[in-house]
């Protein structure tokens, strides 16, 4: 049993105490301390900590803290609020971590739009999350080394998978990236050991040009094995080219045929709203591609590109439900 009492400072740099000392149970932070640093309290016996109302953070403090139940945020804390153990920005847009000692199920509430980087990184007994379509952004390693993980699913308003998202999630054996997905980073499946299936739905969805970005890593009947599990898309696509590469197995899922989508549901979920101006503005910048079936719903005005008019006519239907007529 060991208690740590930290004297008046600005800052708890990353790690201010021993990564691993285990004794360490308990720790007071007093009200001076403005910022924490990204592991300042890994691999501990914590139980349970308070946020002063002052202190910010920077990532994930409490990694590989088994014991670890309540994060505790006063309901004067300007930045930060928690819920059964889940550190949330305070306005619950952000979910920021996610303690390392959650098991089974974990249901991410409706109205989070961003899981930070390292979320549920170390959750080492969680084998389910469901994220709701409110999230548009998941941060890299948000599931490092979660290794009962099995299901996850993977949101209608996000675009990239970002690096290392998934590394070490040794259980995960199928994933599914919808058509949204338009980005595929460096070791996003990196030593997912027992993935026997991905399907890719975007054919032009941009894969990391590398092998551990699809990856077993792992030994079965005594051979090195990179990935024998089977990578699906469609034919022609990215997915196809990427598994050709690397000598990966690939099974087609036919030819593309894009949905046939309503004016201005540029998206594809049944609703104009917010998000189909987003996915346009992202176009309009370069940050993402649209498919024929979602240039034709951005295309408003007529002129047969996703542009500043389109987004304008999609926010005014939102408050008018009315086109403009061209």
């Amino acid at each position: 049993f060991f208690q740590f009492f930290l004297n008046p400072l600005d800052a708890i740099p990353p790690p201010p105490i021993e990564v691993g000392d285990s004794l360490l149970t308990f720790v007071e932070i007093p009200d001076s301390v403005k910022t924490i640093g990204s592991g300042a309290f890994a691999m501990t016996n914590l139980s349970s900590v308070t946020l002063p109302d002052n202190t910010k953070i920077n990532g994930n403090l409490f990694y590989k803290c088994p014991n670890l139940t309540e994060i505790t945020v006063s309901d004067t804390n300007l930045n930060y609020t928690s819920e059964n153990g889940v550190l949330f920005s305070k306005d619950k847009s952000a979910l920021l971590i996610c303690n390392s000692n959650k098991t089974g199920e974990f249901i991410v509430p409706d109205g989070v739009n961003i899981i930070a980087e390292n979320a549920f990184a170390w959750c080492e007994n969680l084998t389910s999350v469901v994220i709701p379509d409110s999230v548009t952004s998941i941060g890299s390693g948000a599931f490092y080394e979660c290794y009962a993980l099995t299901s996850v699913n993977i949101p209608k308003n996000m675009t990239t998978i970002e690096t290392g998202t998934f590394l070490y999630c040794t259980s995960l054996r199928k994933i599914e990236l919808p058509e949204n997905i338009t980005k595929i980073c460096y070791q996003a499946f990196n030593n997912v050991s027992n993935l026997e299936n991905i399907i890719i739905k975007n054919p032009n969805c941009e894969i990391y040009p590398s092998k551990t970005t699809i990856f077993n890593d792992t030994f079965r009947n005594g051979k090195s094995v990179d990935y024998d599990g089977i990578i699906y898309g469609y034919e022609n696509s990215t997915a196809q080219a990427y598994a050709e590469a690397y000598g990966y197995q690939f099974e087609s899922l036919g030819e593309e045929t894009s949905p046939v989508l309503s004016l201005g549901d540029v998206n594809g979920d049944g609703a104009i709203n917010i998000m189909d101006v987003i996915k346009i503005n992202k176009a309009i910048f370069g940050k993402e591609t649209l498919n024929e079936s979602q240039l034709k719903a951005a295309d408003i005005n007529g002129n047969h590109m996703p542009d500043a008019t389109d987004s304008l006519s999609i926010m005014k239907y939102i408050i008018s439900h009315q086109f403009p007529e061209n």
